[in-house]
Order: structure tokens, then C-alpha cells, then sequence
């Protein structure tokens, strides 16, 4: 705790201010490439180790489950077994924030403001809304410490992504209006750590996160519909084998960036030679900009 208190990691502390266990963050580094040290990938995992939701109480049936609150920093640390083993030429660190988010006299209460580890002022408008706090000093950590080049977070963040997708899809696209809701939604700090909106709350949380990642390559997983199954109370490991395939990935081959193009709408006269896949969401700059293009595939290649 005195390290973290050394390293000014607010946030963090905040959440962990109501529990008597102290609060421990976890870093695992594999070294794999010594000639390309400033490419180096960071997995932030959420580790609630139990979610009561603080003075923002859940109501008692949420609190069925919140063991698995910790899912997204096991899920980081998981996949280092994987790296140990097959020992590819990548340099991955990754930051587990561990705390449990506890009620009781020297909790944080509703509406405090904390600063960050990077400095920013966050107001705390529900103490239910933790896991983005813990994983944005995870980030800055990563950040200014580890010196990684690129970031995913993977976190049990929202019960609003369990709401929209179930518990069998991962994560849902961030955009500029969720930046500024969580903007809008104080007078007193930088951010606020929910949004001025009662939609949209996976992507909040998301954009929450996005304004600590200083315009880095970004993705963020939020598992908290597919972490674990309500009926059987047991974890999924979902996105384990996500993260060690993308760790193991090479650079695509001519013929594969050929074969799979983003194209833009201006490029659509080409339909006879192309098949439609589908639309997507390609972010741009850091703040939140969407841009939609076509995801197309070589008719020849089926």
C-alpha cells in the first residue's frame, strides 16, 4: 500500500478505502523481443476481489456473483502461462489493480473528489462505478512505469453490456457523446465517473477509460456478461485464448492484406469484386471519432 501510495495511485486507494484488506497491484512483465523495447503491449485487468458497490449498496441479489469481479485482471495474468511457454518474440506487461470495492466507516463517499495518478480529478458520483477508477490508475501506471506502447483493459466493468448483449457477446464501440456526458456530468473535476446519460453505459465506461490512455493504441473488453454463467456460479476464463492468440500473432502475410480490407464508401463501385461482410466502427484520434467502413472480403477467397 505504501507504494501505491508513493505512486499517488488516488483512484485506487479510493476504492479500496472501505476494506481492511489493503490494496496490491500486480505487475508481470515477459520480455520476449530485447530489440524492440518500446513495443510493448499492456493488459490492465480489473480485480475487484468482492463488488459490494460501497455506499452505492447493490441490492442483494446483485451481490450474488461479485467474487468474480477480479475476472479481468485473472484473465491478463492467465495468459501469461501462455507466454511462458510458447515464448514468442513480444514484450507484454501487465498491471492487475486488486482491491475489494467494501462498505463501512472510511469509505469513499458518493460525490468525493479524488485525483488520479495522472493527475486528473475525477468526481465520484457512484461508488458502484469502481472498476473504471481502479483500471485508469492501472493505465497511467502502465503508462509512465512500464512504458507500453499499446493497451487493453478487460474488466467485469458494466452491468449495462450484460443488459445489451447477454452473457455470450464482449464489448460494445465508444464515441465522442460519451466522452462528453462523462465531461457534462461535473462542475468540480476533469471527469466524472458516470455519465450525465442513463443510456449507453458500457460505452461510458469505456470513454471513462479512454481519456487516461494519453491517444495509445486502445481496446477495451468488457466481460461482465461473459466472465462467468449466473446459473452455474463458474468462471468462463473468456478471453484467455483471445489474448494468447493475439500475443502469438504475426504480421499478415501480402496475400492476407489483400484478401481482408477496410474499404471506405467511396470505394463501393467495386461491388463486383468484393463480397459484404458487414459495417464497422473504426475509432480515429483518441476522442472518441467514429468513422464507418465497409468490411469487405474477395469473392475468389471463399
Amino acid at each position: 500500500k505504501k507504494q501505491i501510495e508513493k505512486n499517488k495511485m488516488g483512484l485506487l486507494l479510493a476504492v479500496n478505502a472501505g476494506s481492511h484488506h489493503e490494496p496490491r497491484v500486480v505487475i508481470l512483465r515477459y520480455i520476449g523481443d530485447k530489440k524492440d523495447k518500446k513495443n510493448v503491449l499492456g493488459l490492465i485487468g480489473k480485480g475487484i476481489t468482492f463488488d459490494s458497490g460501497g455506499y452505492d449498496l447493490k441490492p442483494s441479489n446483485y451481490l450474488q456473483c461479485m467474487k468474480f469481479d477480479m475476472s479481468g485482471a485473472a484473465v491478463v495474468c492467465a495468459s501469461f502461462l501462455a507466454l511462458a511457454q510458447k515464448k514468442p518474440k513480444i514484450n507484454v506487461v501487465a498491471v492487475a489493480c486488486l482491491t475489494e470495492n467494501a462498505i463501512g466507516g472510511h469509505a469513499t463517499l458518493t460525490e468525493s473528489v479524488i485525483t488520479s495518478m495522472s493527475g486528473k480529478t475525477v468526481e465520484i458520483n457512484n461508488t458502484d462505478a469502481e472498476g473504471r477508477l481502479v483500471l485508469a490508475d492501472g493505465i497511467t501506471y502502465a503508462i509512465e512505469k512500464e512504458k507500453v506502447s499499446k493497451i487493453i483493459t478487460v474488466a467485469t466493468l458494466t452491468g449495462a453490456v450484460v443488459a445489451a448483449l447477454g452473457e455470450n457477446l464482449t464489448g460494445l464501440p465508444i464515441t465522442a457523446e460519451n466522452t462528453k456526458n462523462l465531461k457534462e456530468n461535473t462542475t468540480i473535476a476533469d471527469l466524472s465517473n458516470i455519465s450525465s446519460s442513463r443510456y449507453m453505459g458500457a460505452s461510458n465506461g469505456a470513454a471513462f477509460l479512454q481519456e487516461f490512455v494519453e491517444k495509445l493504441p486502445f481496446i477495451h473488453c468488457d466481460i461482465a456478461g461473459t466472465a462467468n454463467k449466473s446459473k452455474t456460479k463458474r468462471g468462463t476464463g473468456v478471453l484467455v485464448k483471445t489474448l494468447i492468440e493475439l500475443e502469438n500473432k504475426k504480421e499478415l502475410t501480402a496475400e492476407e492484406k489483400e484478401n481482408y480490407k477496410l474499404i471506405t464508401n467511396e470505394d463501393l463501385n467495386q461491388e463486383n469484386k468484393y463480397t459484404e461482410l458487414g459495417k464497422v466502427e473504426i475509432g480515429k484520434g483518441g476522442k472518441g471519432e467514429m468513422e464507418i467502413a465497409e468490411v469487405k472480403k474477395k469473392k475468389e477467397s471463399y
